[in-house]
């Protein structure tokens, strides 16, 4: 699929998810989680953008140096990261879903167990680039 033909939807995610997830979750549990504990957002494409879709988490590392999704922890009155469990299309679109700065982002590429730690700002600034 070329990236002109390229159109990030629900239907991508869920298709994504059957993919590489491992867990017991069905994709409209894990959806529900983001829904009710974070933030979610699907952009349709436009003649002047790419769509996109996302879905975010602010969540806190339990240690200095997170290198799992279990290093992390959810709930949180202090987050310090923003989990990303799925990115799909405009970065841009992930920006915008985010209603405040933390200093981290972080994701698991493919659901991976490694986690992606990045400076927030550094993150922003190449995005916005």
């Amino acid at each position: 699929m070329s990236a002109s033909t390229f159109k990030p939807s629900i239907d991508t995610a869920k298709e994504l998810f059957a993919k590489y997830n491992d867990t017991d979750y069905t994709f409209e549990d894990w959806l529900s989680h983001y829904v009710a504990k974070g933030y979610v957002t699907i952009q349709p494409p436009t003649d002047r953008r790419a769509g996109a879709f996302a879905a975010a988490e602010p969540m806190r590392a339990k240690i200095e140096d997170p290198q799992t999704y279990e290093d992390l922890e959810a709930d949180s009155e202090q987050p310090d990261t923003w989990f990303i469990g799925m990115a799909i299309g405009d970065q841009r679109a992930l920006l915008a879903l985010l209603p405040f700065d933390l200093p981290w982002i972080a994701f698991c590429r493919r659901w991976k167990k490694t986690l992606k730690r990045h400076s927030f700002e550094l993150f922003k600034r190449k995005v916005l680039a």
